[in-house]
């Protein structure tokens, strides 16, 4: 936790409960002041408003307030499209998203990559049940369809 946003969970300690991240490390050290326990460092991170630096670099980019606000202002334009599509006009326009964070990238690339993995494998299966070289009891599933695949020409 601390080695992933640490100049953001040193500034949100002092912006949101007045403590210092320094209170932790003098309860670590060898004299153990008992300040801050590493338990109640944790709670207070974990508690963090939506806004504080390190949630939205760990988790969000955007706020509460600041996705509301974007799916009213959404919604607004949906409205201004429709009523000019029905009076004859066009309004183009895109929707507010929130900018796309490393892990939220990755995350949505693995399920493209695992989506479009299962695109191929279904076919095959397919294939291999009209032939007749795969039935339905030939295949676990709480294994992989793969290994299920691999006695199949």
């Amino acid at each position: 936790m601390l080695r992933a946003a640490p100049w953001q969970i040193e500034a949100d300690l002092q912006r949101f409960y007045g403590r210092r991240i320094g209170e932790f490390w003098r309860t670590v050290s060898p004299r153990q002041t008992g300040e801050m326990t590493p338990r109640e460092l944790v709670a207070l991170v974990k508690e963090l408003p939506d806004d504080s630096r390190y949630k939205r670099v760990a988790h969000t980019a955007w706020s509460l307030q600041e996705r509301l606000a974007a799916k009213i202002v959404n919604a607004v334009q949906s409205s201004r499209a429709e009523y000019l599509h029905v009076n004859g006009g066009e309004l183009r326009w895109t929707p507010v998203e929130p900018p796309e964070l490393p892990h939220e990238r990755k995350a949505r690339e693995a399920a493209e990559a695992e989506k479009q993995h299962q695109n191929v494998l279904g076919p095959k299966v397919f294939e291999a049940m009209l032939r007749g070289e795969l039935k339905m009891s030939d295949i676990d599933p709480s294994r992989p369809i793969e290994e299920a695949l691999q006695g199949v020409a």
